[in-house]
């Protein structure tokens, strides 16, 4: 299912992140490393929030969503 309709001017992008980079799945604790995680997630997200749609290019340039 494609939850995106670029012609309409409606993007999604889905991120899948590896919970072994932050969680210690044996335990439920918090990795050391999450604070690091949760940083440069939140630094690229906003970085893909606030860019210009016109820096996409058109509904043609854009590839197809796997499925």
């Amino acid at each position: 299912m494609l939850h995106g309709k670029v012609a309409s001017g409606f993007h999604a992008l889905q991120v899948e992140v590896n919970r072994a980079l932050y969680l210690d799945e044996e335990k439920i604790v918090k990795r050391p490393a999450f604070a690091l995680v949760r940083e440069r997630l939140t630094r690229a997200l906003n970085a893909i929030v606030t860019m210009p749609l016109s820096q996409l290019g058109g509904p043609d340039c854009l590839p197809q969503a796997a499925e």
